[in-house]
């Protein structure tokens, strides 16, 4: 919305001859269809807009910019529904997304064995295959790192085109060595769901455990302070571990039931970090 926090705040932003420095936000996330100004004193209004979510409207603003001064002289901003949108494409962008679809739609990767009806439904398996690539004891995510269900029904074949949709984020993953202490703060949040390794029993509360979470966790508010310069970033984003996984499966004959038994075929992948990285290229050099 035009008056969030941060969305006034970047409207104050101003260089040191008092330019402000910011003339549109797109903002994102809460999935609201919102558009609007910021007011700024001695110069033009930020345009603020938010296109809904689900791919349903875009937001489209238009600037007339002085060609000397740079400076905005006019302006107009709407949100448009995709329903009603037309189709003006750009043709080098279409024939390029559609070559992208045909690529990534076309390769099946393993035949699925149950239907999946929910996006919580992949979750589990989501975080299996996460903690058997990583090695972790506690493996957390965020409930929301699932965004559709793939349309997967028993009996068809799944596609990368499809494991898209499933997991869009690029979002890898990150290994902490932290107490139950640490993390259970986080734990507790209803935006999070985790699973501890079979066979570890329950945490205590200062034990040590490897942890892997995704990457846009680690950086919840939960884990201010926990962070610390030795964790690791294994490098490798979650979606490529679950396309993986099918693959495997795939190659195996195996069916794929996230739902009635959501195993991971997938194996450890050590952890790509800086450090080890350049000691190879010294002992090459």
């Amino acid at each position: 919305y035009q008056h969030y926090l941060y969305n006034n705040q970047i409207a104050s932003i101003q260089d040191q001859n008092g330019k402000y420095l910011v003339d549109v936000v797109f903002n994102g996330h809460t999935h609201s269809t919102q558009s609007g100004t910021i007011s700024r004193a001695n110069g033009n209004p930020l345009i603020v807009l938010q296109a809904g979510g689900n791919n349903s409207a875009f937001g489209e603003v238009v600037l007339s910019i002085h060609t000397d001064t740079k400076e905005v002289t006019s302006y107009s901003y709407r949100i448009i529904s995709v329903a009603s949108a037309g189709s003006n494409y750009d043709a080098a962008i279409e024939s390029y997304i559609q070559d992208t679809l045909d690529t990534l739609g076309n390769e099946a990767l393993v035949i699925a064995g149950d239907n999946v009806f929910s996006r919580d439904d992949l979750l589990p398996w989501s975080l299996m295959v996460m903690e058997v690539a990583s090695n972790a004891d506690v493996t957390i995510t965020n409930t929301g790192s699932i965004r559709s269900t793939g349309n997967i029904r028993s009996g068809d074949p799944v596609s990368i085109l499809q494991m898209y949709e499933i997991s869009p984020f690029d979002n890898t993953i990150m290994i902490m060595e932290i107490t139950y202490s640490q993390m259970y703060s986080l734990l507790q949040s209803s935006a999070i769901t985790y699973r501890v390794r079979d066979g570890l029993g329950a945490l205590q509360w200062n034990q040590t455990y490897t942890v892997a979470v995704n990457s846009y966790v680690y950086y919840f508010s939960q884990l201010d302070g926990v962070r610390d310069t030795q964790d690791t970033d294994q490098g490798i984003i979650i979606r490529d571990f679950l396309i993986e996984d099918l693959r495997i499966k795939g190659e195996r004959t195996e069916y794929f039931r996230p739902v009635s038994n959501p195993y991971a075929s997938i194996e450890y992948i050590a952890p790509l970090f800086f450090g080890a990285y350049i000691e190879n290229l010294d002992v090459l050099q």
